[in-house]
């Protein structure tokens, strides 16, 4: 079977699978056009992307990191790139690499694109929440800041 062969299984295989459509479903209303409207052009990219953030869900960050790398070389827009960037930035902020969290974050500063996040998801939130938590104050307050810069951007609307 060649790669457009296997493509054509994977993506009849997983828009018709029920597991992925609720996957879809239940992404769809924590993250909203973030996550539903990243990939419309390819229904491959959207099996891949789903994957990752399901990975993301089941506390699964190395593997969806892995179908995230793929999803990222299928974007076709800066709404695809955007979409990987934070659910990569997530993934890295989840597990405590605040380097890659970072990395992944910063380039929502340079999008010109407006998202919508739940506020327990807001891009340095829950590490400045967990750093206060633990009082740390000095990393509580820089993460602070940072997510704050995306307020200040207006490139986050919370709900």
């Amino acid at each position: 079977m060649d790669i457009n062969e296997f493509a054509e299984k994977l993506t009849e295989f997983g828009i018709t699978n029920e597991n992925y459509k609720k996957w879809r479903e239940i992404h769809g209303k924590l993250f909203g056009d973030l996550f539903l409207c990243a990939f419309e052009e390819s229904d491959e990219a959207q099996i891949h992307f789903t994957a990752a953030v399901t990975n993301i869900s089941e506390n699964e960050c190395k593997k969806a990191v892995t179908k995230l790398k793929i999803a990222e070389s299928l974007c076709n827009n800066e709404h695809d790139e955007m979409a990987v960037n934070y659910f990569t930035g997530l993934c890295y902020e989840l597990t405590k690499d605040l380097k890659k969290m970072g990395k992944y974050y910063s380039r929502l500063l340079y999008s010109d694109m407006n998202f919508i996040f739940p506020l327990a998801f807001t891009p340095y939130y829950r590490t400045a929440k967990f750093a206060q938590r633990d009082s740390e104050c000095t990393k509580a307050i820089y993460y602070y800041k940072k997510a704050l810069e995306i307020y200040e951007d207006k490139k986050l609307i919370v709900e």
